[in-house]
């Protein structure tokens, strides 16, 4: 049996659907967990809530940004589970960088970070040279072992998999690019501030909602690849319309609030970037509403409305009913990233409508209780 041979039967293990797919989430963010304590002690700093909640959403835009991009080079051969399963498994390597910066520096320890405006230069040059050179915080030697060996890792199951060397080159290059990408991220959120001439400081909180900003888009992607037939089907029936209208009442509050209002809070970059993730909470509200509804109306929906994903046996009920409370985990998420008062009203919103639509009451029956429920969101 050839090397390669034997990694692929690694991989093959590694990936077994007889182990539940929530315990490699579980691994996986049990895994981050542990990982933040090294970095922390090995960086001497304290973990605070941003940044710890700042840490773990980096950590799933890299997960869901390289299972991406291994179904491409596995050219799309692989299904998006089992390649879901094998990285989040492989993410216990990230406790490498931490351990070697700790061994290095015979215990002292290195803090391991973004590469920063204003701190750090030459990025074509540091690209080129894996991070480039570390003073006081940056890529740290532990931390460039670490991605040399996810790449060497990531070359090998390309190679095992798709037997073409060179393509295997190729996405190990991009998997590579990928990583300096996400070392980047500061530079990408001052250049989106920028735009809008908005005044940049790096904070965990910064970081936080800039990658609430990304989240969305590879979780779009990655619902498409995975369950086509699915993001095809809500995509086709979803009220568009509706969802437009909503989204233009938050704005049209924002800018009641910015115009006429005296004590308006400062346009900083924390309330800017809260402004921007405010509709994606109240569509991802609206999405959970609307699908716990087309499940309360089943029968009724029969003879009325044939074309949802559920009555048109796209979606199973299960499947349908899992979906809905995802989103509204994500309208909660996004709501208290915005402020405690954005999470009140989303949640305000959420309860008229589950009270309009869904058991014991069902406003909607009702024909004075359906009207004030209606006006009231």
């Amino acid at each position: 049996m050839s090397l390669l041979d034997s990694y692929k039967r690694i991989v093959n293990n590694i990936w077994n659907p007889k182990v539940p797919f929530g315990y490699f989430i579980f691994t996986f963010f049990s895994v981050i967990a542990l990982r933040d304590f090294l970095e922390i002690f090995s960086a001497h700093s304290n973990i605070l809530p941003w940044q710890y909640f700042h840490y773990g959403l980096s950590y799933i835009c890299i997960v869901l940004s390289l299972v991406i991009l291994f179904y491409f080079a596995l050219e799309r051969r692989q299904p998006i589970m089992k390649i879901s399963r094998l990285l989040l498994a492989g993410f216990l390597i990230v406790f490498l960088a931490p351990i070697l910066d700790l061994l290095v520096t015979g215990g002292k320890g290195m803090n391991i970070g973004y590469l920063l405006p204003g701190v750090h230069h030459h990025l074509l040059r540091r690209f080129l040279l894996f991070g480039g050179p570390f003073k006081e915080i940056g890529i740290t030697w532990g931390l460039k072992i670490e991605v040399a060996l996810i790449l060497g890792f990531s070359f090998l199951v390309f190679l095992a998999f798709s037997g073409k060397l060179w393509r295997s080159l190729f996405y190990a290059f991009l998997t590579y690019v990928l990583f300096f990408l996400f070392a980047l991220m500061p530079f990408l959120a001052k250049g989106l501030l920028n735009l809008f001439s908005i005044p940049y400081h790096y904070s965990g909180s910064l970081m936080a909602r800039f990658y609430l900003l990304i989240l969305p888009f590879l979780l779009a992607v990655l619902f498409c690849l995975a369950k086509e037939k699915y993001f095809k089907a809500l995509f086709a029936t979803a009220p568009w319309l509706r969802l437009l209208y909503y989204v233009l009442m938050v704005a049209m509050g924002i800018v009641v609030a910015l115009v006429y209002f005296q004590s308006k809070p400062p346009l900083n970059q924390d309330n800017f970037l809260g402004m921007l993730l405010l509709p994606f909470s109240v569509a991802s509200a609206a999405f959970f509403s609307m699908i716990q509804n087309d499940l309360a109306d089943r029968k009724v929906d029969i003879i009325n409305r044939k074309k949802t994903p559920l009555l048109g046996y796209i979606i199973p009920p299960d499947d349908y009913r899992k979906l809905s409370w995802f989103f509204f985990l994500l309208s909660v998420v996004y709501a208290l990233a915005v402020s405690f008062q954005a999470l009140f009203l989303v949640f305000l919103f959420i309860a008229s409508y589950w009270l309009y639509s869904m058991p014991p009451f069902r406003f909607k029956r009702l024909t004075f209780f359906s009207k004030v429920t209606i006006a009231f969101n």
